[in-house]
């Protein structure tokens, strides 16, 4: 396998740890529009316990909103993996389309249709583009990370288990430990957290083939996941790819659910997820000394008030963060031999967990690459033939899927629970 990732971020320096231990691979090529982070991903990588010495690894500088410069970046490589955001997903799928790669990405915005939404950095763009891969014999897996991405595909995994679906909730819900007074710790890109939950269009689920706008403080709920992450308050978000993608996959096997909700909420300490947000902004507003603002991003304003995650891992060795853990819940209600059923399965997994497997690296980016790499292998092996734009709950066998990303260090729960009517 020769792979190109664009984007040596938090996920993409993870991904590239994970790659270099795989016993079929070539050559890793690092390419950021920052050299030196690039620089830095090789040098963790090249110091990662199990990677191995003959991988020839590459680092590169690259524009990935120009096709063009992707393309010559990535020249040779069988496939590119876009672990930067949305804008940067269909420039990087032509390059793709040009140099005869395959592709896949960490996520995109779930339709065209929502207010404010640029199209180019949708699913509806994406799938634009399934009929260009199939000819050129391509494969492109939108949507990989781990939500989405390993809740697309526990989604499937329990949609095979039932008779029928009706409705799916998934979230993700993060847990660390937090000194009162330390700075907000950024548990993925601050921005991007912000944005979950504030964006043009404002939080939404999938309902009988459409999507609706509901109001984000009515959707509060207290999730209770397994330990060592235990109740966490969620929200409803707004930019999620799963109210979409799922429905596509499950309808493929005839079971489209009615509905489909995605939420998420991280507790710091005692700080719920408002309390969070609350303190993200006030501080905001005292680092700048001013409630006035023009012309300016809000959620970039907000999200300077986290840390960012690249420092997460020297945060956690530094004591400032006591412990960490996240849990993905994917709770599905249906039928099952004639009965209303709660099905449910939790992927868990910890910072103490991911610092014993990978010395740079946390709960959020280790967990995040562990579908991408089975979808990396799957294509490049040729245990995944289907050309064009699919996505992670259209892969064959979840239960394989599930099997190794448990293998990975996920601790992966399941329950089941009759429904009283």
């Amino acid at each position: 396998m020769k792979v190109t990732i664009v984007g040596c971020g938090a996920q993409g320096s993870a991904l590239a740890g994970r790659l270099a231990r795989e016993p079929d691979t070539e050559k890793i090529v690092l390419a950021d529009m920052i050299l030196d982070r690039a620089k830095w991903a090789a040098s963790q990588v090249k110091d990662l316990k199990g990677a191995r010495a003959d991988v020839s690894i590459e680092v590169k500088q690259v524009n990935a909103a120009n096709k063009d410069d992707v393309a010559r970046t990535a020249r040779g490589s069988d496939f590119i993996f876009n672990a930067t955001f949305p804008p940067f997903n269909i420039p990087i799928m032509k390059a793709c389309l040009e140099v005869g790669a395959h592709y896949a990405d960490l996520w995109s915005l779930p339709s065209a249709e929502l207010p404010g939404a640029v199209k180019e950095h949708t699913v509806d763009a994406q799938l634009e583009l399934d009929e260009a891969f199939r000819r050129a014999g391509l494969t492109a897996v939108p949507c990989t990370g781990a939500a989405p991405g390993f809740t697309d595909v526990a989604a499937r995994y329990i949609a095979e288990q039932l008779d029928t679906v009706d409705k799916i909730k998934a979230a993700w819900c993060e847990r660390l430990g937090y000194v009162e007074g330390d700075r907000l710790i950024g548990i993925f890109a601050p921005r991007e957290m912000m944005g979950e939950f504030f964006s043009p269009f404002g939080p939404i689920v999938y309902e009988r083939g459409r999507f609706k706008e509901v109001d984000l403080v009515r959707t509060r709920e207290e999730i209770e996941c397994p330990e060592p992450t235990g109740k966490v308050v969620v929200y409803a978000v707004c930019t999620h790819p799963e109210l979409r993608t799922i429905p596509i996959a499950l309808s493929r096997i005839g079971k489209t659910p009615n509905y489909v909700e995605m939420k998420g909420g991280a507790k710091f300490g005692d700080l719920t997820w408002d309390q969070i947000v609350i303190k993200a902004i006030k501080e905001a507003i005292l680092r700048e000394r001013t409630t006035f603002f023009k012309e300016v991003d809000l959620l970039d304003l907000w999200g300077k008030s986290f840390t960012d995650p690249v420092d997460t891992f020297r945060l956690y060795k530094e004591g400032k963060i006591k412990d960490q853990s996240v849990t993905f819940p994917i709770i599905a209600e249906g039928t099952k031999g004639g009965k209303r059923v709660r099905y449910t399965v939790y992927g868990t997994v910890t910072t103490e967990d991911a610092l014993k497997d990978m010395h740079y690296t946390y709960t959020a980016n280790w967990v995040t690459t562990m579908i991408p790499l089975v979808v990396i292998t799957m294509v490049c092996r040729g245990e995944y033939k289907e050309r064009g734009v699919h996505f992670c709950g259209e892969l064959p066998n979840p239960k394989q899927i599930l099997d190794r990303v448990r293998k990975m260090g996920m601790r992966i729960r399941e329950t089941i629970e009759e429904v009283k009517s």
